[in-house]
């Protein structure tokens, strides 16, 4: 039976189809349809007013609707819960909003014939119940497919589907016993009793079914005593145990009245004791047992158990040797099979644009339902964007402070040298590298040792040569030519090349090159600061004016003896004087 999350609904034995039954009815009897328009509210209109609506309202709702036999508004009901899955957060909530896909799931199969949709949303209710760990709900779903799978059977006679239904059943059956879901199990035992009416040679069926009776069944409910007895009658039918077999069945009927459906209950018990009578050879009984199974199943629209009546009766008149019987409810078995094929295929238009009208309303949902997604995730991915664009505003601002106090640093170091340079004091090391870090002591004093160990020079004469040296650098503007050389210097001051280059190099740490890029450097910050002669001119203009043929040899240079860009120098130096 298709299983439905309500109470008086949750242990149907078989799936129930009827509401086509009680059509073909009307039609064959010519009597007059009831306008399913007076109970029918507009779907847009309904669905709009019960969107507000919380879980427990809509479900209480759709009770109240399957009560007054109003299933399409049960189903709006249903689906409005279940198109809120994508939405909830919380487990609770997926999980009712996975049984209203279960439920909807049932509407589908048991009222409006579309086994398409009701499999696709028992299907989607188990992947949730799976997600989520829910074993009771995937336990429900299991039995439904089971009772799908089965229904589908009764229509085309397809052996493939009965063996569906049963592998759903075995799984709803461990389920159920290791979470100790005493009714989900006792439905399911149900139902695989049902099917081993049908099925008896199934050793599958039987394995479940003796498991189920080596449960203690001692301080149980009358619901579990009056399956055991059910289940216990059902396998001795099968082995032939005819006493055993009726003794039990009738002790099962006893029990009807705690079934869910007790005139479904009653038609299965008297299909069981009809097969029983018809292997002990009493086939008159089984014919009065049967014929009462097809008034109970065509009065309550049990469809199912009408077809299996239909062709036991067949089999029983078949016994009795009264073919012209035996041939009509044969034919009557196969026609009514055609007519459940036919039924489920033709739908009234009503239902039809209902069902439309459902659908464009969930799709509407949906489509609402993905756009505020879309735009839960744009915000969402707006707010990330700007917590990292904040992050790295604050690094920067952390860095640039960070840069400006070093630069400032710098800047005052550099201002010594200039101030020492001004006063013709200076060392070598100071002009070399006003950094905090300086680059000396490139060359270590014991390779100049080895390099010069023949100079004929003495400390006097290379003191000599030293402020000789610093004289004409502190004094000349030929060394801001870009072609000075060392050539040129020891040819003014008539000094051997040889001479100066060892002097510089042991006294400065450092080549010509060297010495004569940190004067010109000097002279630059020199002329950055003399705002009113060289406030017109450009870092390039500068730069060249001090002996630097480009922009970039000359920010290279400056880098390397100062620790600052020319344009850093420059700013820092306006802020300087700004803060004055």
């Amino acid at each position: 039976m298709p299983h439905l999350n309500k109470s008086y609904l949750n242990n149907y034995s078989l799936t129930r189809i009827c509401y086509f039954v009680v059509l073909l009815l009307f039609l064959s009897l010519g009597l007059p349809q009831i306008s399913l328009a007076k109970v029918r509210a507009s779907v847009s209109k309904d669905y709009d007013r019960w969107q507000n609506f919380s879980f427990s309202q809509l479900k209480d709702k759709a009770n109240n609707f399957i009560d007054l036999e109003m299933p399409d508004s049960a189903l709006v009901c249903y689906s409005i819960m279940a198109n809120r899955l994508p939405e909830v957060n919380s487990r609770e909530d997926k999980i009712a909003a996975a049984t209203a896909i279960m439920n909807v799931g049932y509407m589908y199969s048991t009222y409006f014939y579309d086994f398409h949709r009701a499999f696709d949303n028992f299907s989607k209710a188990l992947k949730t119940a799976k997600e989520e760990n829910d074993s009771a709900l995937m336990a429900s779903c299991y039995v439904n497919l089971g009772s799908l799978y089965s229904t589908y059977h009764q229509m085309v006679d397809d052996k493939s589907m009965l063996d569906e239904a049963i592998n759903m059943y075995n799984y709803a059956y461990q389920i159920s016993k290791q979470a100790n879901y005493s009714r989900t199990l006792l439905t399911t035992v149900s139902n695989l009793g049902t099917v081993f009416i049908q099925k008896d040679s199934d050793e599958n069926i039987r394995q479940q079914l003796n498991d189920f009776l080596e449960i203690d069944c001692a301080g149980q409910s009358e619901r579990w005593q009056q399956v055991n007895a059910f289940v216990r009658g059902l396998l001795a039918v099968s082995d032939k145990d005819t006493d055993k077999a009726s003794q039990n069945l009738i002790q099962s009927l006893s029990y009807k009245h705690t079934h869910d459906l007790p005139y479904k209950y009653e038609a299965n018990i008297l299909l069981a004791l009809s097969i029983n009578s018809l292997r002990n050879g009493e086939a008159r009984e089984a014919e009065k047992n049967c014929l009462k199974v097809l008034s109970i199943a065509k009065t309550h629209d049990f469809v199912d158990i009408v077809s299996i009546a239909y062709r036991l009766l067949a089999n029983i008149y078949d016994a009795l040797g009264q073919n012209d019987k035996t041939n009509f409810y044969r034919l009557k078995y196969y026609n009514f099979k055609d007519s459940l094929i036919e039924a489920s295929k033709i739908k009234d238009v009503k239902d039809l644009r209902f069902l439309e009208e459902l659908n464009t309303k969930n799709e509407e949902v949906n489509q609402l339902a993905t756009q505020k997604n879309r735009q839960k995730n744009i915000l969402l991915i707006t707010v990330l964007a700007l917590v990292i664009a904040a992050i790295v505003l604050v690094i920067i601002l952390i860095n640039s402070k960070r840069l400006r106090r070093r630069n400032l640093e710098l800047y005052d170091k550099l201002q010594e040298s200039l101030s020492r340079w001004n006063e013709e004091s200076m060392t070598f090391s100071s002009l070399s590298s006003p950094k905090p870090e300086p680059a000396v002591e490139n060359t270590p004093e014991s390779e100049n040792e080895i390099k010069y160990k023949n100079s004929n020079l003495s400390d006097s004469e290379k003191l000599d040569i030293l402020n000789r040296i610093k004289g004409f650098m502190a004094t000349s503007d030929a060394i801001y030519s870009p072609d000075f050389t060392l050539y040129q210097l020891a040819e003014i001051l008539d000094i051997n090349r040889t001479y100066l280059s060892q002097v510089i190099n042991e006294t400065g740490g450092s080549n010509f090159k060297t010495l004569l890029n940190s004067y010109r450097i000097l002279e630059a910050c020199r002329r950055f600061e003399d705002v009113e002669t060289y406030g017109g001119q450009t870092i390039e203009a500068i730069g060249q004016s001090v002996g630097f043929l480009s922009r970039r040899n000359f920010g290279i240079a400056f880098k390397k003896e100062t620790g600052l860009s020319p344009s850093v120098f420059v700013k820092t130096h306006q802020e300087k004087q700004n803060e004055r």
